[in-house]
């Protein structure tokens, strides 16, 4: 940490630039950061004019008329319940796919792995 605070900055914009450069996702995440970042400090320069500029007269706002609420209001429910898994049928055990070739073989055991869909809980929510 004996270094030139130049150094470091010149280090820190370096890799600042490779990013934008050449990592698209960053770039993107960037510039939308920036472009809040400077809404941001756009609003508080407005804030901080108006409390400033002494004016006292009252400001008109635009108000929208207000809209009445319909006479039918439809409200749509979905109701979600555990049902018996369709992959395991409620056992949470599959057995794993393997080749035709040993399928059928004399002296092959088949393995039970945990199910996928369900993991190895015999229900899924519908």
């Amino acid at each position: 940490m004996t270094g030139d605070l130049g150094t470091y900055i010149v280090f820190a914009l370096g890799i600042l630039v490779g990013g934008l450069l050449f990592n698209r996702d960053f770039r993107q995440k960037f510039f939308v950061g920036f472009r809040k970042f400077l809404g941001q400090v756009g609003r508080g320069a407005q804030d901080m004019n108006k409390r400033c500029s002494g004016r006292t007269e009252a400001r008109r706002e635009h108000k929208e008329p207000v809209r009445e609420k319909p006479e039918v209001q439809h409200v749509y429910r979905e109701v979600h319940q555990r049902v018996v898994c369709p992959v395991c049928q409620g056992s949470g055990r599959v057995y794993e796919k393997v080749s035709k070739l040993q399928e059928g073989a004399p002296g092959f055991k088949p393995r039970a792995i945990t199910c996928p869909e369900c993991e190895g809980e015999g229900k899924v929510w519908s």
